[in-house]
C-alpha cells in the first residue's frame, strides 16, 4: 500500500512539474523535455481541470451529472401532477440521447407509472416513444 501511495505522489509531482514547464513552452517542447508525446501533455493539462464529487465519488468538469439527476428526482418527487406533466411535454420534444436526458426521461416514466398509475401505452403516447422503450425504462 505504501508503494502505491508513493507511486501516486511521484506521478502527481511529475504532472505538476510538467504543467509548470508547459507554461513557458509548446506542447511539443514539453513532450520532448519529459519524453512523452504532445498528446499526453495535453491530457495532463485536461486533468488539472477535473473536480471530484464527494457525494458520488466521481470526477467531473463542470457539474456532476449524478447530482443533477438526484436534484431532479427530488424536484419531481415533491411536485404536483401539473408540474410533472409540463416536464413530460418538455422531455417529449427532447430527442437527445445523452446520459442526462435519458436519465431524466427514465425517472419521469417511472413516476408516471408508479405514482400516477399510467399504463405503458399512455406513457409511450405522451413521450412519442415506442412502447418497448417505455417498458425498458419501467423495468430497469
Amino acid at each position: 500500500m505504501k508503494k502505491i501511495t508513493g507511486n501516486i505522489k511521484n506521478i502527481l509531482s511529475r504532472n505538476a512539474t510538467i504543467l509548470k514547464f508547459r507554461e513557458d513552452h509548446t506542447l511539443q517542447e514539453t513532450g520532448d523535455e519529459f519524453g512523452i508525446t504532445a498528446e499526453r501533455v495535453r491530457q495532463i493539462e485536461m486533468l488539472k481541470d477535473r473536480k471530484r464529487c464527494l457525494r458520488h465519488n466521481r470526477f467531473y468538469y463542470d457539474t456532476c451529472s449524478y447530482c443533477l439527476i438526484d436534484d431532479y428526482k427530488k424536484l419531481i418527487g415533491s411536485a404536483g401532477k401539473d408540474f410533472v406533466m409540463s416536464e413530460v411535454k418538455k422531455e417529449a420534444k427532447n430527442r437527445k440521447r445523452d446520459g442526462l436526458s435519458v436519465q431524466r426521461r427514465k425517472h419521469l416514466i417511472k413516476v408516471l407509472h408508479n405514482n400516477y398509475h399510467m399504463s405503458d401505452m399512455e406513457i409511450a403516447y405522451l413521450f412519442d416513444r415506442d412502447r418497448t422503450t417505455v417498458l425498458h425504462h419501467i423495468n430497469t
